[in-house]
């Protein structure tokens, strides 16, 4: 197994402490509720090549992530446990040749339930948009609180709704959400059906449970999450008021995407 030491040689596990540390402060991830991973494209040249533990078999072969290695937050962890311990609470992974398992190099060896849908989203971002190594899962209550309406049960009244409410939604995210029905979290289902979505979007709302984010790192994805999560709470704030939220007219949004070359 890898030294102690990893921690100060792969910046990556800093990136994850501190986006762990955010989901906590906002309450969006409750008990052990949340999940991050994050692929890792260079490692120290005596880490890469270690061997690991035993191997853990995983519901599904993802063969294109074969000899890929991660960082993924252990399954049944807190959050806000990361900040005071990666190594009880991270697993540094490599996916085995074939893609039917994986071995752990460093720190928790069971990592996520919900790490079959990591993988295949990841599957798809290494194929499509390798840039987008990142995958940021959490628990937002205005957003999950907006898929309890049944007139936002789809994409398009969901992308609606949180475009109109403010400017920087629009501007980061337009034509970049989708909305995924209900399926048992942690499927391997829900998992194919998200990476679909992301082979084009930014982020996937899962009705009545939450949202995933992609990013070039967990920061940015976080980023697209907060966005979101921001649209939402200023329709809650106005519509808790008692009245419906006027929102941006069609034109303030057309005229913002066009300044900024995004029309």
């Amino acid at each position: 197994m890898v030294e102690a030491d990893v921690e100060s040689r792969i910046p990556e596990l800093k990136e994850l402490q501190r986006v762990a540390y955010w989901l906590a402060q906002r309450f969006w991830s409750e008990a052990n509720a949340g999940n991050i991973s994050v692929r890792l494209t260079e490692l120290p040249a005596d880490i890469a090549p270690r061997e690991g533990g035993p191997p853990v078999q995983m519901p599904l072969a993802f063969p294109e992530l074969a000899g890929q290695h991660f960082l993924v937050t252990g399954t049944g962890k807190r959050m806000r446990d990361i900040i005071h311990d990666l190594e009880g609470n991270v697993g540094l992974i490599r996916i085995l040749p074939g893609g039917e398992a994986y071995t752990c190099l460093w720190g928790t060896p069971r990592v996520t339930s919900e790490f079959p849908a990591h993988s295949a989203i990841h599957q798809v971002l290494l194929a499509e948009r390798p840039d987008h190594k990142a995958i940021v899962h959490t628990h937002p209550p205005g957003l999950a609180a907006l898929t309890h309406l049944a007139r936002f049960q789809d994409t398009e009244a969901l992308s609606d709704v949180l475009f109109h409410m403010h400017p920087e939604t629009g501007y980061f995210l337009f034509q970049q959400l989708a909305f995924l029905p209900y399926m048992v979290p942690g499927s391997v289902e829900l998992g194919q059906a998200t990476a679909e979505a992301l082979r084009t979007c930014k982020a996937a709302l899962w009705d009545k449970h939450g949202v995933v984010a992609i990013g070039e790192t967990m920061a940015r994805a976080l980023d697209w999450i907060e966005i979101l999560e921001k649209a939402a709470q200023v329709y809650w704030l106005v519509a808790n008021s008692g009245q419906q939220p006027v929102g941006l007219t069609d034109q303030q949004i057309g005229a913002m995407l066009k300044a900024y070359g995004l029309a």
